[in-house]
């Protein structure tokens, strides 16, 4: 069979370190089209803490192995990539150095002409070096409002990358407002949700089952976003409810693990994690109001939709259309009566609303809107390929 085109060279997060936005869209890529995934550089300034050390020991050991097949189609390259940007000595050599590895696997695996696909302002560095025929930027966060990053160089590649793209798919509106500049096509490209994998049943696990209902469940990453002082009201008021957390800790918790109802289970991979919530009462999401956050779509939300379950969540624009299914809260006492609403509403005719407005928001979907907007766009150098 003919391989269709084009090819891609995405640079983004680390392949397989978590169920990403774009890990999610090119699991379906890949079936049709070859993909050289670029394992990145974090946004953050490094720190002297345990994080930092062991994410530096992960990229050492990255770097040992640097390009590896991960299925026919599909390769990760984890180029030497220091944390430095922008026209200082250092920041040319690191950028010529990541460059050459990255052209250098094109070779090896026989890529041309890819369409260089970012999630990250940090690959602006690459546009315009690989031969790319065209550039797409997915904007799924304000990065320059990430805690520990320097704003205002993720300001100025955001800039950039957003300028020299001839396209960028905003996931929310907010983000799509703030990214209509310079001569990209812009395209809302909403966040979707693999349907199939939350709605099919499975069983109770162990360690969520010693645990006594009525059950409130967090799950993702719990850090500076979300807002542990209003769980910790919550678990006070409500000393009957079990709040279960659900994810990798990075922040101080100790307010919490001091209460007796509330219980860290820790991360879940991501194949066995909708089990977790299909045995909770009431899911919640109470994010901190902040610029990055209101501006944010959270990928978690058509989860929660299609899990079925009773969900409240802190009030965003991006998800105001879901208004009507799920309680969106915008201060403390909110919060706490849409929990006792949630218990309140168990029952299969909001779980079954709540999958349906969910179902057609595949990620399979949206990959067929990037395919279609792509093809409409003229590749980059055409006129002048063509002369030759």
């Amino acid at each position: 069979m003919k391989r269709q085109a084009p090819d891609f060279v995405v640079f983004s997060d680390d392949w397989g370190r978590h169920p990403s936005s774009c890990q999610h869209l090119f699991r379906r890529i890949m079936k049709d089209h070859r993909v050289l995934w670029v394992n990145t550089i974090g946004l953050r300034a490094a720190k002297p803490d345990r994080f930092t050390f062991r994410r530096g020991f992960e990229k050492l050991k990255e770097w040992m192995r640097p390009l590896r097949q991960i299925n026919e189609n599909l390769w990760v390259l984890a180029p030497v990539m220091l944390p430095v940007a922008g026209d200082s000595v250092l920041g040319r050599l690191n950028r010529a150095m990541a460059s050459a590895s990255v052209r250098r696997a094109m070779r090896q695996v026989g890529i041309e002409r890819p369409v260089l696909w970012a999630s990250v302002p940090t690959a602006v560095d690459f546009v315009g070096q690989l031969d790319e025929s065209l550039c797409a930027y997915y904007v799924t966060d304000d990065f320059s409002l990430w805690p520990g990053g320097n704003a205002q160089r993720i300001r100025e590649m955001d800039r950039r990358m957003t300028e020299q793209s001839d396209i960028v798919f905003p996931c929310s509106p907010p983000l799509e407002q703030s990214h209509r500049f310079g001569r990209a096509k812009v395209v809302l490209l909403p966040h979707a949700v693999d349907y199939e994998h939350f709605v099919a049943p499975q069983p109770e696990p162990a360690d969520l089952s010693s645990l006594p209902h009525p059950r409130a469940c967090f799950f993702g990453l719990i850090y500076e976003k979300i807002d542990l002082d209003l769980l910790r009201r919550l678990a006070r008021e409500m000393p009957q409810l079990h709040v279960v957390m659900i994810g990798p800790v990075k922040t101080d918790v100790s307010r919490l693990q001091a209460l007796p109802n509330v219980h860290f289970l820790g991360p879940k991979a991501y194949d066995v994690l909708p089990a977790y919530l299909q045995h909770v009462d009431v899911l919640v999401a109470p994010y901190v109001p902040d610029e990055e956050i209101l501006a944010s779509g959270p990928l978690k939300i058509r989860e929660c939709l299609a899990v079925g379950r009773p969900t409240v969540v802190r009030d965003l624009p991006s998800i105001e259309e879901f208004g009507d299914l799920v309680r969106l809260y915008r201060d403390p006492d909110s919060f706490m009566t849409g929990v006792r609403d949630g218990l309140a509403e168990q029952g299969d005719s909001l779980c079954a609303r709540m999958r349906g407005r969910v179902q057609a928001h595949s990620w399979e979907s949206r990959v067929g809107t990037i395919m279609e907007e792509l093809a409409k766009l003229r590749p980059r150098n055409a006129d002048r390929r063509a002369r030759r």
